[in-house]
């Protein structure tokens, strides 16, 4: 019975089939874009450099965390800052997802999102 189900719903393929992002290839890997000259994404880089310095911050407490040498203060400092970080997250995700912003501004302020990662 299930294998007849997985052969029925085309999982029995080595490979998966292609399709087309709906939103402009964000989270699709690929080549960086960078628009720098663009007023648009530069504003959205401004916006992000608190959130980019918080995201450098959390990866030295998570290299320090993972080695076991976090003290119980940079345990919670890293808890604090992970919320607002969280939050941050989801303010500059608003400005991402704005039904203003064209696929292409979106990719390259993708971009700019992942060179915290």
């Amino acid at each position: 019975m299930l294998a007849s189900i997985l052969l029925a719903s085309g999982c029995d393929r080595g490979e998966m089939p292609a399709v087309e992002p709906e939103d402009g290839g964000v989270g699709v890997l690929g080549e960086p874009v960078s628009l720098d000259d663009d007023p648009v994404v530069a504003g959205f880089r401004a916006e992000a450099a608190d959130y980019l310095e918080m995201r450098a911050a959390l990866g030295d407490l998570d290299r320090r965390m993972a080695a076991g040498d976090a003290t119980p203060e940079e345990v919670e400092a890293w808890r604090a800052m992970q919320e607002k970080c969280d939050g941050e997250r989801l303010r500059l995700n608003t400005i991402l997802y704005a039904d203003s912003v064209d696929p292409e501004r979106r990719r390259a302020m993708f971009w700019i999102l992942q060179s915290a990662n």
